[in-house]
């Protein structure tokens, strides 16, 4: 974890008392002068291929729509590993997170240890042509955690940043937003456009976005992280002001649909009980003000506060979490007294983690069309459909990556987008005919 700053520290006083949102001050710079942003592309870190993938069919597997000998799994590219210099010598960066709106790609990447420093690898992905590279925002003194978009040529972006190299940083979190258009023939032809960024305390950083729903959320990574909501039409943030997750650590969040309005999840964790919870907030559908409505225990779990986790509301009253070295949880959401809580009605584990590896486990995964895509580091990428009416995940086949650990994956239309430790590896998956 880096360090957290005395001056970060002072803020929580000012942060958590205040009432209004955020208002977002345009920057617009259609030269990107003051961006601290270098522009580049390295064509050579990136391989083409056209090669069928072999699947392996689970054992536990009864029955699905979804089953190997109907799918066609292609791997189109592999982007090898990001290496920058850093203080004169070579560091790799670790790519954290993927996004993908309209054929387009983005990667995040941060040190690896205490440094701050970071990228993103924009990859477009068109139909029935070639991958190819647009360009590598590096990105110094700043670790880039979390990354999408809200449309294909709007690109959002947050993390840490060193507040020593930064005298107008409020903290040392941060949030980025940036117009971005590019052709693929040469680094200067590649266009970026700041519209805003700001420094809030969200955490220590920030370490998930998303547009779900046409919203645009987020939460800060560490002890005493806040989440937050960006409404784009008006241009403010709004910061959660109850701290019900004062002191705990938020692990991710997302949007369900309750009732036809919008509600806000998120899922934060007690690092000293161990004890996982649920938070949930209605979310304004006018101002995008948040306000709390209940909190749920999801148990007790031996996780690690430092991984990068997943959560997935398939319906208002059912949430899906990965759960590391345990697997995947899905749980139940009910009323009983007036009182909610939850339960554990399926812990998918012993089918798709081996216990005598303990480099196999689900950080994270990417839920698309009932359909669970999970990271399970060693053990490669996992396929779970997942059954509304059940309740239930069925493991039905992997995909291995040998000598690879799975760090992410995202699945969008027919491509299956997957970071690891060497690199970004980019497939098509499509029904045969």
């Amino acid at each position: 974890m880096k360090k957290v700053t005395p001056v970060f520290l002072a803020l929580l006083l000012t942060i958590s008392c205040q009432k209004d949102p955020i208002n977002i001050v345009d920057e617009a710079n259609s030269n990107c002068t003051d961006c601290n942003i270098e522009i580049t592309k390295d064509a050579s870190r990136l391989e083409l291929f056209d090669s069928n993938v072999n699947i392996i069919k689970s054992t536990y597997s009864k029955s699905s729509k979804i089953v190997a000998d109907t799918i066609d799994l292609v791997l189109k590219a592999k982007l090898n590993p990001l290496i920058v210099n850093y203080n004169g010598r070579e560091v790799l960066l670790n790519a954290n997170h993927v996004a993908v709106r309209s054929n387009r790609v983005a990667v995040s990447y941060s040190i690896v240890g205490e440094p701050y420093g970071g990228a993103i690898d924009i990859i477009d992905i068109p139909k029935n042509k070639n991958v190819t590279l647009e360009g590598t925002l590096l990105i110094p003194d700043k670790d880039i955690d979390a990354v999408d978009f809200d449309s294909r040529t709007r690109l959002m972006f947050g993390g840490g940043l060193n507040v020593d190299l930064f005298p107008n940083a409020n903290s040392s979190s941060f949030f980025e937003y940036y117009s971005l258009k590019g052709q693929t023939k040469k680094p200067k032809d590649f266009n970026l456009k700041k519209l805003f960024s700001f420094t809030e305390r969200f955490g220590n950083k920030l370490n998930s976005i998303k547009d779900l729903y046409g919203t645009i959320i987020g939460s800060g990574g560490g002890n005493d992280g806040t989440i937050f909501i960006y409404n784009k039409k008006e241009k403010k943030v709004f910061l959660d002001q109850s701290n019900v997750m004062s002191g705990l650590f938020i692990f991710d969040t997302s949007v369900t649909k309750q009732n036809g309005n919008n509600v806000f999840i998120a899922v934060a964790y007690n690092n000293n009980s161990k004890e996982l919870k649920a938070f949930y907030y209605d979310i304004n559908s006018k101002t995008s003000d948040l306000s709390f409505k209940y909190e749920v225990s999801l148990g007790n779990w031996n996780l690690n506060v430092e991984a990068k986790h997943s959560i997935m509301a398939p319906k208002s009253n059912v949430l899906i979490v990965s759960l590391e070295q345990e697997g995947i949880g899905v749980f139940k959401l009910q009323e009983t007294n007036g009182i909610e809580n939850a339960s554990l009605v399926q812990q998918v584990k012993d089918e798709i983690l081996d216990p005598n590896n303990p480099d196999e486990v689900v950080n994270s995964f990417s839920y698309y069309k009932r359909v669970v895509y999970a990271a399970a580091g060693a053990g490669g990428i996992l396929i779970l459909p997942y059954s509304n009416k059940k309740l239930k995940l069925s493991y039905e086949y992997k995909v291995e990556l040998p000598g690879e650990s799975v760090n992410s994956t995202l699945r969008k239309n027919d491509n299956l987008v997957v970071g690891s430790t060497s690199g970004v590896w980019i497939f098509k998956m499509s029904k045969k005919n």
